[in-house]
């Protein structure tokens, strides 16, 4: 059911149960679909002791939340806001890893791994490893131009497929 203001229950209830766990959200324009960002009050909070005024998250536009959470979509608003959380929640459990995994593959007998790093304390660089069953046999790096906030750059994706194929083209020679 929905209000006066076309918000429904639903959606009342998941921005209420995010504010309870610690959790805001802040709901963006979209083209096809919906979009909205989530992040965290604590976070919010410490940034607005450090400027010396409070942040109306209502007021924030995408410039402002963009390294500060965590981006949802979903052909609702309610889909958008939960999407939003999920990763939000996500990105907090992996935040005290230095690298997450990017992408993975297996061929010709090999398995590779592509990690990104989760935070500026390590090396912005993808870490690749290519395994022979359980063995690493060898392991890259490969410097990044971007920090991934919202995923890989475009680029770095590019660059990072270039050293791929050369690195399995190398493993192949010594099969």
């Amino acid at each position: 059911m929905n209000d006066k203001d076309g918000v429904s229950d639903e959606l009342k209830r998941i921005y209420q149960q995010a504010w309870c766990e610690g959790y805001w959200i802040k709901e963006l324009g979209a083209g096809n679909g919906f979009l909205a960002a989530a992040g965290s009050i604590r976070q919010l909070e410490e940034i607005e002791k450090k400027i010396g005024k409070e942040i109306d998250v209502s007021k924030l536009d995408l410039g402002d939340i963009i390294a500060i959470s965590m981006p949802g979509s979903g052909s609702t608003r309610e889909e958008a806001c939960l999407d939003a959380l999920k990763k939000y929640k996500e990105h907090e459990q992996q935040k005290n890893e230095p690298l997450s995994l990017y992408d993975s593959f297996e061929e010709g007998g090999y398995r590779i791994e592509a990690y990104i790093p989760n935070s500026n304390k390590v090396a912005l660089e993808f870490v690749v490893r290519a395994y022979s069953g359980e063995k690493l046999i060898e392991e890259l790096k490969v410097p990044m131009l971007h920090e991934p906030l919202f995923g890989v750059d475009v680029v770095d994706h590019e660059r990072l497929e270039e050293e791929v194929e050369t690195l399995m083209q190398k493993l192949v020679k010594r099969s």
